[in-house]
């Protein structure tokens, strides 16, 4: 009659051996996650969601860390607890300035996430009281903040994998997150749907709107189409750039990618693109169609500002 209970004790003794023994056991992934601040991980043409998810991993590494330094040094005091955030913070400045030396790309962001996951591990550690309670609710307020950012680049990666072979109509503003540049979402003019882009262009040299984050994997399709319209009295040429992954990696050079001037007349024109003038496009090899990694469009020394729409743009 009192195996079960017998059954319960030994479990709860196993569980308290296991978090009195973490001091050993959770060193391991520390020392194997260390060398990834610097080596591995999604390069910078990655999609923003798979950047953003691997970034997350400063907080899991911070938090083990923190739970480790509590099994180790008695932390109970808020001067501990002060120590700590500041000996995180420079050690966080000096991971990110070894990055920018390295060729991978520094981050705050990252520092602040270090911090985050230090007081989760800390706080959520240590036995409770009001101050604990407080830094409990501090980190976990923080780590909902970065979860829902997370949340909201998974559902527009989510709503891109869904549309294709649609790359953006405009219908949802997860496709304006997709572009760089002086753009809104308007209601008038429409070629297709309740939506397209109002694309503002200024007298810079250089002015328009380009994506890093459309569908990738162009393959299986014979043309790229879209909708360019017109407000103005006079053709306006505008610059139609596209290029694979491989050419941001290496040294970019305009015979390296497709290029085609396009002139844009007044009114709504549709633009029809070979995907196989596309490919055959740079110089000395063929652009890889799987890895497509930006779309451009921009002017140059533009005399007065202008404003250009763009819709429905997409596979055939």
């Amino acid at each position: 009659m009192m195996q079960p209970q017998e059954n319960s004790n030994a479990g709860q003794s196993w569980w308290a051996w296991l978090w009195y023994q973490r001091r050993v056991w959770l060193l391991l992934p520390l020392l194997v996650a260390f060398p990834l601040f610097f080596i591995g991980g999604p390069e910078w043409v990655a999609p923003r969601f798979y950047r953003e998810l691997w970034s997350q991993g400063h907080m899991v590494f911070f938090a083990v860390l923190s739970l480790w330094l509590a099994s180790v040094v008695s932390m109970h005091s808020p001067r501990r607890w002060l120590i700590l955030s500041v000996a995180v913070l420079v050690v966080g400045v000096i991971i990110e300035g070894i990055q920018s030396q390295i060729g991978r790309t520094a981050s705050w962001e990252d520092v602040v996430r270090n911090l985050i996951g230090t007081w989760l591990g800390l706080f959520w550690s240590l036995p409770a009281d009001r101050r604990v309670w407080v830094g409990r609710l501090l980190a976990s307020v923080l780590l909902l903040w970065q979860l829902s950012g997370l949340a909201s680049h998974a559902v527009t990666h989510y709503h891109r994998i869904q549309q294709f072979p649609v790359l953006s109509n405009f219908e949802s503003g997860h496709d304006v997150k997709a572009w760089s540049g002086q753009v809104e979402r308007v209601t008038d003019p429409v070629r297709e749907g309740s939506y397209s882009l109002a694309v503002h262009l200024s007298t810079k040299r250089f002015s328009g709107i380009g994506s890093y984050t459309l569908h990738r994997d162009w393959r299986g399709y014979d043309e790229l189409v879209f909708d360019l319209y017109n407000p103005g009295d006079e053709t306006l040429p505008i610059n139609l750039r596209i290029n694979d992954r491989q050419h941001e990696k290496d040294r970019p050079r305009y015979a390296d990618r497709y290029n085609r001037r396009l002139d844009v007349q007044p009114g709504w024109n549709e633009y029809r693109i070979s995907l196989e003038d596309v490919r055959s496009a740079p110089e000395s090899r063929d652009m890889n169609m799987a890895e497509i990694q930006q779309f451009q469009l921009f002017v140059h020394n533009l005399e007065q500002p202008r404003t250009v729409y763009l819709d429905h743009l997409r596979l055939e």
